[in-house]
């Protein structure tokens, strides 16, 4: 994976930051988060000194700014993310990028007939065996909905198509704390039980407040549940619309989506110190004149790259939501937004990129969007990467060598860096004679059919048959037990 040691964006000074939590802090403790209906997070809070407010089933929450200060002291800013196999662990260090898909979508362009349709299960294994073939993935991010499945019961499906797909870590959302306890029971099939999945956790569950400034009562028992698990963590990302459930200034999403971050990280905190949490944003401004969010929107990425530098002065690991489009269609609009935000993200330094794939406002996946954010995200490795000046990068010797005059190609320092340059796979750099004797001249149809050969030949870290038959009694007792 990549590290942006070379080039990156300077966003906010340390006094901006500052002022950023500080704003936070004055939310947190005199408006205060609601909280809906759970009496165990009610005493939690209560416990840690915060002071809850009762409004009928649910209570307002405030946090004093010293239980702020000592959960973000307490939560890890070392993560390694452990896949199924060891060879495919992340770890999420400072400024090291990376990219995955967005989650959950519910529409799919069909990679056959090009028609548009609900995702199912095979569509979550299907992209999730495509994600397993690509160095530029690092982490899994639940892509779609297996919504042929029973309903209640898609997040269990997800994670049963993603667990025996890829060997690498899984950020999957369960819903609800019953589908947690299932999904971990899955997990524990796969590495061999609950005492080595403490040592291997596989996955980390998502978790998302309900803006503006609202844990649900789901999200707060998921949260508890999590931090309760051996090994378990969570994935918080806030989702605010600016202008519709957030502040229609973009400072003032901002902080209202650290806000709905931090009580997440709080409560987690508070029922285990050091459980696992990563700074996930898929905040967005409202696109005024249709009221749909602006994904795709320069506001978009500009809330990743802050809510980037947010997480990296509390020292924690971040995702953000960049690469979805406005787009309907892999078409130049897609290309536009999905390479702006991608890049400008990657710059700020965050640790996971997502929404390749990802159109119309995060309901369409696309395969040839897919295919060609993949190339975007090696080409913006290649930015980050920067340019080294060593001694043998700046050539003098080579230059004096050569010569005015002179040519630079059949020379050894050529052969020896030539593999160094960026290397795109789809996007077309031949001359217009060369691409127009190509078979499928057409960059759409070139991603597709790279997408296709894919499917057809990658082999992801083999699952035993035993694994296999006991995840499949799990999921038959959970079918049966909702029927």
């Amino acid at each position: 994976m990549s590290a942006s040691g070379g080039w990156g964006l300077s966003a906010f000074t340390p006094d901006d930051l500052g002022r950023l939590h500080e704003a936070s802090l004055e939310v947190i403790e005199n408006t205060g988060v609601l909280v809906e209906a759970c009496e165990e997070a009610f005493e939690i809070f209560a416990s840690a000194g915060a002071r809850v407010e009762r409004q009928g089933a649910d209570a307002l929450i405030k946090v004093p700014a010293s239980v702020v200060e000592e959960c973000l002291r307490s939560a890890p800013r070392a993560v390694v993310l452990k896949g199924r196999i060891a060879a495919a662990d992340y770890a999420l260090d400072p400024h090291r990028v990376t990219f995955a898909p967005m989650g959950e979508l519910v529409q799919i362009v069909d990679l056959t007939d090009g028609t548009l349709r609900p995702t199912t299960r095979q569509d979550s294994a299907d992209i999730t065996l495509l994600c397993d073939s690509l160095d530029e993935v690092g982490v899994m991010h639940r892509p779609v909905a297996s919504l042929d499945k029973p309903a209640g019961l898609h997040p269990i499906f997800n994670a049963e198509s993603l667990f025996a797909n890829t060997g690498k870590h899984v950020f999957i959302g369960p819903g609800d704390a019953a589908n947690l306890a299932a999904i971990a029971r899955i997990a524990f099939a796969h590495v061999g039980g609950a005492e080595e999945f403490a040592r291997r956790p596989i996955f980390t569950a998502i978790v998302a407040p309900v803006s503006p400034l609202t844990m649900g009562k789901d999200c707060a028992e998921m949260i508890i549940a999590s931090a309760k698990l051996d090994g378990g963590g969570i994935v918080c990302a806030p989702a605010i619309v600016g202008g519709a459930t957030g502040p229609v200034t973009v400072a003032g999403s901002l902080v209202c989506t650290n806000v709905e971050f931090l009580s997440g990280l709080i409560l987690a905190q508070l029922v285990r110190r050091g459980t696992r949490v990563v700074y996930a944003n898929s905040s967005a401004m409202m696109e005024l004149r249709t009221g749909n969010h602006a994904y795709g929107a320069p506001e978009m990425g500009m809330i990743d790259a802050a809510s980037t530098r947010l997480a990296q002065h509390y020292g924690l690991p971040n995702l953000v939501s960049a690469f979805p489009s406005g787009g309907k269609v892999a078409d130049p609009q897609m290309g536009y937004e999905s390479a702006m935000n991608g890049l400008l993200a990657a710059l700020a330094g965050a640790n996971v990129v997502n929404g390749l794939g990802a159109l119309e406002f995060g309901l369409t996946f696309d395969y040839a969007k897919f295919m060609l954010d993949v190339d975007c995200a090696r080409m913006i490795r290649a930015i980050l990467a920067g340019i080294p000046l060593t001694d043998e990068q700046l050539a003098l010797d080579v230059i004096a060598e050569v010569g005015p005059g002179g040519q630079y190609l059949s020379h050894k320092h050529t052969s020896r860096h030539m593999r160094e340059r960026s290397q795109a796979k789809l996007f077309d750099r031949q001359s217009r004679h060369a691409w127009s004797r190509q078979a499928t001249p057409d960059l759409v149809e070139r991603a597709r059919e790279q997408a296709r050969a894919v499917l057809a030949t990658h082999q992801p870290p083999p699952v035993s048959d035993a694994t296999r038959a006991e995840v499949e009694e799990i999921i038959a007792e959970l079918v049966a037990g909702q029927a």
